[in-house]
């Protein structure tokens, strides 16, 4: 898992020694590895992808994912734009790896700065019969009031699954198939008081699948939203 924050680059200088002699590609391996985005920006904003200067993805509304895109595995240069301009909103070095599956997540932090997180897609199937593997993203702007953090922690029915909840935190688990719940506690809190302000938040997942669970939106309002999608689809 990788994070991006604008204005934070990283330059990485690779030297490649070639012996004498014709190279022959048939001695390069075939390898080949799928990218997509998602943008988790709440509101109008749409994007525009860049993959090594070549286009990604066109006008990626707010909620929607691309389709996966595939290319031999190695470093790539990701550039996301505002749709139609040439600023960049964010950028950074990718390594897609070979028979994997990769998504960028797009969002924005509790103060409107631009923030990505890069996640494997995981698609080994749950380690029990009648469970499902779930995947939890956290997009959202987690506040106690304007623009004041809060750190939380992640309840999946009655159990806390993943504690100090952050923006762009991710959290894998096994749950059993069927109907779950989703909820938002201040870190640490005896009380059990949720912080949605809705109540939490129900979901589902089918056994032997893969989903990805994640949520953008201000928690402190109703404008928080919860998605659902199996993994590596």
């Amino acid at each position: 898992m990788k994070h991006w924050r604008t204005g934070i680059w990283m330059v990485a200088i690779v030297v490649t020694f070639i012996g004498c002699g014709k190279r022959d590609d048939k001695f390069i391996p075939d390898t080949n590895s799928g990218i997509k985005l998602l943008n988790a920006v709440p509101g109008t904003e749409s994007f525009d992808a860049l993959i090594d200067g070549k286009a990604l993805v066109t006008n990626l509304k707010s909620g929607e994912q691309s389709a996966y895109s595939y290319f031999r595995a190695k470093k790539y240069i990701v550039s996301v734009r505002p749709n139609g301009s040439q600023n960049q909103f964010i950028g950074g070095e990718v390594s897609l790896r070979n028979q994997h599956l990769t998504t960028i997540f797009l969002g924005r932090d509790f103060r409107a700065i631009p923030g990505a997180v890069v996640v494997d897609d995981d698609v080994t199937t749950p380690t029990k019969d009648g469970n499902a593997r779930v995947r939890f993203i956290s997009m959202s702007n987690i506040v106690i009031s304007a623009n004041q953090p809060m750190s939380l922690d992640l309840v999946v029915d009655t159990t806390i699954v993943q504690r100090n909840l952050g923006f762009t935190a991710v959290a894998i688990l096994d749950i059993p198939a069927g109907d779950h719940t989703l909820d938002l506690r201040r870190a640490n809190d005896l009380t059990k008081t949720s912080q949605l302000k809705g109540g939490k938040i129900p979901f589902s997942v089918k056994a032997g699948e893969r989903h990805t669970v994640w949520f953008a939106g201000d928690n402190t309002t109703s404008d928080l939203k919860i998605f659902t999608y199996q993994t590596g689809k």
